[in-house]
């Protein structure tokens, strides 16, 4: 994420489930585990203008084979905090587990 503001800021970034509503069409299910999904860095103070803020996202699926050939989805959740307004991204994570 870039600070494409005027002053510092801090974020935060969270891994959500989706809601059946949210769900993208094509068989997508929610994520059976948000700990599949862990972020290297979740906060980060004081992003300058014009600063990026990056992590790496890991992702750790079990080798159960009831997963095999499912498709899932996440939400990753980047967002300001400490402020009176706050300006937020969710993006979709959508993963395919491999049949073999």
């Amino acid at each position: 994420m870039v600070n494409t503001g005027d002053t510092a800021i801090d974020l935060k970034i969270e891994v959500l489930l989706p809601e059946k509503s949210e769900l993208k069409a094509g068989g997508y299910a929610p994520i059976p585990d948000l700990s599949w999904i862990t972020l290297e860095r979740s906060e980060f103070k004081e992003v300058k203008p014009g600063a990026e803020a990056v992590t790496d996202v890991i992702i750790s699926i079990p080798g159960d084979e009831k997963y095999r050939g499912r498709k899932f989805q996440v939400f990753i959740w980047s967002r300001t905090v400490g402020r009176s307004i706050g300006v937020g991204l969710k993006s979709k994570l959508l993963l395919t587990v491999r049949e073999k």
